[in-house]
C-alpha cells in the first residue's frame, strides 16, 4: 500500500511555506527648511563659543582702561589744584604705564581691531610724554665738582648707616656731601667724616662734608620765620640739631677764584590731609622760589630732598626762567631717575639743580643699607 507522502509519479509534490510580500518602503519627507524668522529669533549667544564671548570682553576692558589712561595723559593739565589733587596725579603720571603694560597683551589677545588700535593709541601718547626720557643715555666728562647728596632718614627712625655712606662717599670721590635728615646727632654724623673732607658743616638736620673751604654758612626756615644767621664750621652743638624744615644756605671755595653758594634743602613731606595734598610742602617752595630769585650769587646750586617729583605741576616756578635752575637729572642723567622709596623707588624726590654751572652727569646710586628710605644721588657739575 502506498504511502500517504509519496507522490505518484505524474505528481509534483507541492511544499506550503509563508507567504512574503515585498512592498516599497515609503519615503522619508524632506526636513522644510528653517525659515529666516525662527533663525533671528535664536538667542546667537547660546551658539556661540564660550571663547570668542571671552574675547569681546576682554577687549572691551583693555579698551576702559586705555580710554581711561588716555583721559588722564591728556587731561591732568586741566585738573584743577584743589586740594593738591592735581599735583598728586602729576607725582605718579609717569605709572600709568603700568594698566598699558597688562592691556596691551589682553587686546591682541582679543584679535579685535577696535581694541588693539585705542590700546596702541594710548602707548603712543605715553610714549610721546615720557619716551624722550627713557631714551637719555646720560652724560659724562671731567667735571669741576662732584657732589653726593643723601636723605639719610630711615623707615624705622633707627640711627643712619654713617660708615657706609662715609665709603660710599670716598668710593665716588665726592668734593661735597649734603647729608638731610639728622633729627638727632648731628655730631655723630660731622665725625664721622673721612678725612678726604678736611672741612665740615653740621647744623640742625643738615651736615656737610667738603674738601673745598666752607666760608659762610646760615639756615634759613622756608615755613615763614627765619633763624638767625651766623656762621659755623666744625662739630655742631647738641642746640644745633633737629628739623626745621628749610635750607641751609652756605658758600664753599672751589679755587681758581670761584665761589659756589649751595642750598641743602628738604621740604616738608608732602601728604593728604584735611587741607589737601602737599600743603605745607607747597607754601614752602613757594619760599625756597623767591629765596633763589633773590640770590646774587652767580653760581647757585640747589641739592637735597625737594620732596616733589619732576613731573609735578609744583616744581614748575623753581625750574622756570625767572630762577635759572636746571636739572643734573633732566640734563645729564638716565631715564627717571627715582628716588624713594630706597627699596622700589617709584618717584623721583631728591635732586640737584643749579645755575652758572653746566650738569655732566647725574646718577642715582644704590641705597646704604636696608633700612634707608631714599637712594642717594650724586652730579657732576662745571663751570
Amino acid at each position: 500500500m502506498p504511502s500517504a507522502t509519496s507522490a505518484g509519479p505524474d505528481e509534483t509534490p507541492t511544499v506550503i511555506g509563508p507567504i512574503v510580500t515585498s512592498e516599497p518602503a515609503e519615503p522619508t519627507p524632506p526636513a522644510p527648511p528653517a525659515s529666516a524668522d525662527s533663525a533671528d529669533s535664536a538667542d546667537p549667544e547660546e551658539h556661540e563659543p564660550h571663547w570668542r564671548r571671552a574675547r569681546r570682553q576682554l577687549a572691551l576692558l583693555t579698551v576702559i582702561i586705555s580710554v581711561l589712561v588716555l583721559a588722564v595723559l591728556l587731561g591732568h593739565r586741566f585738573l584743577p589744584e584743589f586740594m593738591g589733587i592735581g599735583s598728586l596725579v602729576d607725582t605718579f603720571l609717569p605709572w600709568t604705564v603700568a594698566p598699558l603694560v597688562l592691556a596691551l597683551p589682553v587686546a591682541l589677545l582679543s584679535l579685535k581691531k577696535w581694541a588693539i588700535g585705542i590700546c596702541l593709541l594710548t602707548c603712543g601718547v605715553w610714549a610721546g610724554d615720557f619716551g624722550p626720557t627713557l631714551m637719555r643715555t646720560g652724560g659724562s666728562g671731567p667735571a669741576d665738582i662732584r657732589i653726593l647728596s643723601q636723605n639719610v632718614s630711615a623707615l624705622d627712625d633707627s640711627a643712619p648707616d654713617l660708615t657706609g655712606i662715609a665709603q660710599l662717599a670716598q668710593q665716588r670721590g665726592a668734593d661735597i656731601v649734603v647729608l638731610q635728615g639728622m633729627a638727632k646727632d648731628v655730631q655723630l654724623a660731622d665725625q664721622a667724616a673721612p678725612a678726604r673732607y678736611a672741612y665740615h658743616l653740621a647744623m640742625y638736620e643738615f651736615v656737610v662734608w667738603s674738601t673745598f673751604k666752607i666760608d659762610s654758612s646760615q639756615p634759613v626756615d622756608l615755613t615763614g620765620g627765619r633763624p638767625s644767621a651766623g656762621s659755623q664750621s666744625g662739630a655742631a652743638d647738641s642746640s644745633s640739631a633737629g628739623e626745621f624744615s628749610g635750607l641751609l644756605r652756605f658758600t664753599v671755595d672751589a679755587g681758581q677764584g670761584r665761589s659756589v653758594t649751595v642750598y641743602a634743602v628738604h621740604l616738608p613731606q608732602p601728604s593728604l590731609s584735611h587741607d589737601g595734598f602737599g600743603v605745607a610742602r607747597g607754601d614752602a617752595l613757594e619760599q625756597l622760589v623767591d629765596d633763589v630769585q633773590t640770590e646774587k650769587s652767580p653760581n647757585l646750586i640747589v641739592v637735597g630732598d625737594l620732596d616733589v617729583a619732576q613731573t609735578d605741576r609744583q616744581i614748575r616756578p623753581l625750574m622756570g626762567s625767572g630762577t635759572g635752575l636746571v636739572s643734573a637729572q633732566a640734563k645729564a642723567g638716565t631715564g627717571f631717575g627715582f628716588t624713594w622709596p630706597a627699596k622700589f623707588p617709584v618717584v623721583r624726590l631728591d635732586d640737584v639743580l643749579s645755575r652758572g654751572l653746566t650738569p655732566v652727569a647725574s646718577a642715582v646710586l644704590p641705597a646704604v643699607g636696608p633700612k634707608q628710605a631714599h637712594r642717594p644721588i650724586e652730579a657732576d657739575l662745571k663751570f
